[in-house]
């Protein structure tokens, strides 16, 4: 049948032009990465000890630091650029024409590139004369699904720097083994541990909170990936599709290269962005958490109220806060000797409802409650109007009755 052969090539012909180009196992153009191929794209470790292995003068295995991070054995740590050096050390894996246990006066790593320098002695160091130099990376001996990772970048995006600086002082609940595949210092206090006193991560970190686009090459870096448009788990899902699906990650694509950021649930990024979203809300504004808006928050909401800016009213039961803006065109002028007698009142005279129950208890008192106006059924009045009146009447003015057992009038 002719005609049905050609409703099959045209039909085929629309599926091919859906395909990604290079035919079925092509990337989709979500997965198309900017800029020149990674040479090695997977997960890789940092943990120098996995690079080299360092004897102390007592023929002792000296473990070597996180190579990040600066600490107070006056490790550096590993700025961009600005490689680490190692003297003394022996290879702890095959690099290159050299097998494991060479011995090398100096070698250099420069963990953000992968670059990897040999040196025979001091001297050949000094001229910068290498006997091997290239890009290693060690394997990840471990393998992280999308989930993982993706905690991983919402942390790094929310956080506004990297845990790579070198003078990062935040506190973080990543684990020895992956802190070592960072290549990241471990906190000084650790919950059932002894104080590490070399750690400069004392949670007092001064380092800038402000949130800012991320290129794929920072998330990468970030995670000790070569190439997050390459990771793929075991449910051969990529990474970057997992990104770009979540709600907390806004990307932007351009010719170049694309940026990544952290989208938080409210668009304020200062404290007077925060006032206008407070004043747009005349029922209240729930007290926002850096998650919601941006870093810092705390600090601008303390000052707002302390200007006197907005309210911050707690429930005492649920603890939440809620903020209300300050009207100034509402605002009265109290008379002084009224302001004064309101202020040395205070608390003293104003005892809680538990205080008073408890009181009223002790002398066989009950207070009386107020009951709610019964509901109409199908516009049928319940009772007789002057026996309700009655009873209001009665109501208005017995503020206490009797408990049981009787008691004191």
């Amino acid at each position: 049948d002719k005609e049905r052969k050609a409703e099959l090539l045209a039909h085929l012909e629309k599926q091919n032009l859906r395909l990604p180009k290079g035919g079925p196992g092509a990337k989709s153009a979500s997965r198309k990465r900017k800029g020149p191929p990674v040479r090695f794209p997977q997960a890789y470790s940092r943990d120098p000890n996995a690079l080299f292995v360092q004897k102390t003068t007592n023929n002792l295995i000296k473990a070597l630091p996180a190579p990040m991070n600066s600490n107070y054995n006056e490790h550096p740590g590993n700025p961009p650029n600005k490689p680490v050096k190692y003297s003394n050390v022996r290879l702890a894996c095959d690099i290159g024409p050299f097998f494991k246990d060479t011995a090398f006066e100096v070698a250099t790593v420069d963990y953000y590139r992968g670059q990897v320098k040999l040196f025979s002695t001091e001297s050949d160091f000094l001229e910068q004369d290498a006997v091997f130099a290239d890009t290693f990376r060690v394997d990840s001996k471990k393998r992280y699904n999308n989930q993982f990772y993706l905690r991983e970048i919402l942390e790094f995006l929310q956080r506004g720097h990297s845990l790579l600086d070198t003078s990062c002082r935040c506190f973080h609940k990543i684990d020895a083994e992956r802190a070592s595949e960072i290549g990241i210092s471990l906190p000084r206090h650790r919950p059932g541990l002894p104080e590490d006193r070399t750690s400069i991560r004392d949670d007092k970190c001064l380092l800038s909170k402000a949130r800012c686009e991320r290129t794929s090459l920072e998330l990468s870096l970030e995670i000790a990936v070569g190439d997050i448009y390459e990771i793929v788990d075991k449910n051969n899902e990529h990474l970057v599709d997992v990104l770009r699906k979540n709600s907390k990650i806004v990307v932007t694509d351009s010719e170049a290269t694309d940026l990544w950021a952290f989208k938080a649930t409210h668009a304020a990024s200062s404290k007077q962005e925060l006032l206008q979203l407070v004043r747009g809300k005349p029922l209240g504004f729930p007290e926002p958490l850096e998650k919601d808006t941006y870093n810092g928050v705390k600090t601008d909401v303390d000052s707002l109220v302390a200007d006197g800016e907005v309210y911050l009213l707690t429930n005492p039961e649920t603890k939440i806060s809620v903020l209300y803006a300050r009207n100034r065109n509402l605002q009265l002028e109290i008379d002084g000797d009224i302001a004064k007698l309101w202020k040395e009142a205070g608390s003293k005279n104003q005892e809680s409802a538990i205080t008073i129950a408890r009181a009223l208890e002790q002398e066989k008192l009950i207070p009386t409650k107020q009951q709610k106006p019964e509901a109409k059924l199908l516009g049928k009045r319940k009772g007789t109007g002057s026996r309700r009146r009655a009873s209001n009447k009665i109501n208005a003015h017995a503020h206490l009755r009797l408990g049981p057992g009787g008691g004191h009038h």
